[in-house]
């Protein structure tokens, strides 16, 4: 019985030492240059793990637990360069790219990584399946872990998309702020009929971009361009196709609250963005946000806009301060193909004569 079992264990150790012999990865030694190609694939999200041979399927099972260590200490860039290095095809190891990219921020690439564990879970070969061959998962449930992993890196994906967008909604912002402070200085709203002649002289002789205006509700003045949109709320050209402008309007039937003495209603020249002013002494709190988000809402709904094709991609309550004192408050982003619509609701208080001025840009961008 000894001889026996003596025996069993010698040919156990000759067919460790064989499997082991027969152990190869996709690559024996990973060089600078092949480190960095490694780097720029996991970025890329690149699926290179196509090794099928029987020598790269017993090196996963002999560098398994290496793998493991460096997935529970978050070694990221080590992991993926042993997975790589081995080039298996196996559901964990896509899974292990996924979180190496993840965990170095890559969160594009590890979703595509996820998504490719996926379609090699759900594959017809066993030997790609943690769950059914050498090595096992590591007590790893994919089935739950793979939908958590996707659904992270979705709403990362769409926080740093968001980020992005305020940033240059912020910086765009801080541009027209600086224009309007050239070319714009509205001395009182008491009188909401009038414009100081000076001013309206250097606007007139310079045809300068911005007017400077406040006209009371309920009076429809005279315009040029500007005029079919506010009678009809709804623009007279295409969203992506809009044609330049020059005057401004009012669109008096914005009746949102009866403490909102003064609208106004601009378009700039060019044709980039439609601005609306509101104003009121009464205009504080939550008030301000509420109607701020009614009116964005109603100019979003006569635009027609999901129904039109355009997604919303983005809504925001900032609350974030810009150069001048302006504060944004409420923003939403539409987009349809490579072109992006962003309505942006600011307010600035004029200390000097206890006003709240609300502003409304819509503003189109394009993303090449």
């Amino acid at each position: 019985m000894k001889r026996n079992r003596l025996l069993s264990g010698v040919i156990l150790t000759a067919v460790a030492f064989i499997c082991i012999s027969c152990a190869s990865p996709k690559y024996a030694t990973v060089t600078p240059e092949l480190r960095t190609q490694f780097m720029n694939d996991l970025k890329a999200g690149k699926p290179n793990l196509d090794c099928d041979t029987l020598e790269c399927d017993l090196s996963w099972i002999y560098n398994f637990n290496d793998m493991i260590s460096l997935y529970n200490n978050s070694q990221w860039e080590k992991l993926a360069e042993s997975v790589m290095k081995v080039g298996y095809g196996k559901d964990l190891g896509y899974y292990f790219l996924g979180q190496a990219a993840e965990g170095m921020g890559y969160n594009e690439a590890a979703l595509k990584y996820y998504l490719q564990s996926v379609a090699v879970f759900s594959d017809s070969n066993k030997l790609h399946h943690c769950r059914e061959s050498g090595g096992g998962c590591h007590g790893l449930d994919l089935v739950k872990a793979l939908p958590q992993r996707i659904a992270a890196v979705k709403t990362n994906t769409q926080a740093k998309k968001q980020e992005s967008a305020t940033r240059r909604a912020k910086e765009t912002n801080s541009k027209q702020i600086a224009t309007m402070s050239k070319t714009t200085k509205i001395d009182s709203v008491n009188d909401a009929t009038s414009i100081p002649s000076t001013q309206a002289d250097k606007t007139k002789t310079a045809k300068t971009n911005w007017l400077a205006t406040i006209i009371q509700p309920g009076k429809l003045p005279i315009g040029q361009p500007c005029k079919k949109y506010l009678a009809s709320l709804k623009l007279p050209y295409h969203p992506d196709k809009w044609a330049p402008q020059e005057m401004f309007e009012i669109k008096p039937a914005y009746k949102l609250h009866p403490d909102v003495n003064t609208v106004s209603f601009m378009c700039e020249k060019g044709g980039e963005i439609y601005h609306m002013t509101f104003s009121s002494k009464e205009y504080r709190g939550k008030n301000a946000l509420l109607h701020a988000r009614q009116l964005t809402d109603k100019i979003i709904a006569d635009l027609h806009l999901p129904e039109n094709g355009w997604k919303l991609v983005e809504s925001d309550l900032d609350g974030s301060f810009s150069p001048g004192g302006w504060r944004c408050l409420y923003s939403q982003t539409y987009r349809r193909d490579n072109i992006e619509i962003m309505f942006q609701v600011q307010r600035v208080d004029h200390k000097e004569n206890g006003m709240r001025v609300m502003h409304v840009n819509i503003s189109r961008v394009y993303n090449n």
